[in-house]
């Protein structure tokens, strides 16, 4: 990519994941990225994606400065080896999906380093889902109560 794409790329925040609680982000695939730690071709890079939904005090962070997760703007999400790996593809360029942090998985062998463990699930598309609509609920007949005095 251009110098200026990759510019664009570093001032979007990565999403923050919290330490203790569980979070998720959700959003529309807008592109993936070769990064520092891991690439497209390793299924390890970076995602790009218009956030449409996110829990509440979630956080992105911009070289090292703090800020709100906002809908309608771009995060980024690392794709690290340890629980992202090959979960984003090129294929899903155009989805929406829900990144769910978990919870963390404790080391296989004494003193390593536990990870985080998410979810990546697809939303499905209004498009291909068509809306349901409810039946017509017909007037009840008003005979019964022509007697009344209300």
């Amino acid at each position: 990519g251009s110098a200026e794409g990759e510019s664009s790329l570093e001032s979007t925040p990565f999403v923050k994941w919290p330490e203790s609680e569980r979070a998720f982000v959700v959003g529309k695939v807008a592109r993936l990225w070769d990064g520092l730690y891991g690439s497209i071709a390793e299924g390890t890079g970076n995602v790009t994606i218009v956030v449409t939904d996110h829990s509440p005090g979630l956080q992105g962070d911009t070289k090292g400065v703090r800020g709100p997760v906002v809908v309608g703007k771009e995060v980024n999400v690392g794709c690290n080896p340890a629980t992202l790996k090959e979960t984003v593809t090129e294929a899903d360029i155009g989805k929406v999906l829900i990144f769910a942090f978990d919870g963390w998985k404790e080391p296989a062998k004494v003193g390593g380093n536990r990870y985080r463990l998410f979810s990546v699930l697809e939303v499905p598309s209004a498009v291909e889902t068509p809306a349901v609509t409810p039946p017509a609920v017909e007037a009840p007949a008003t005979e019964a109560n022509d007697g009344l005095p209300f």
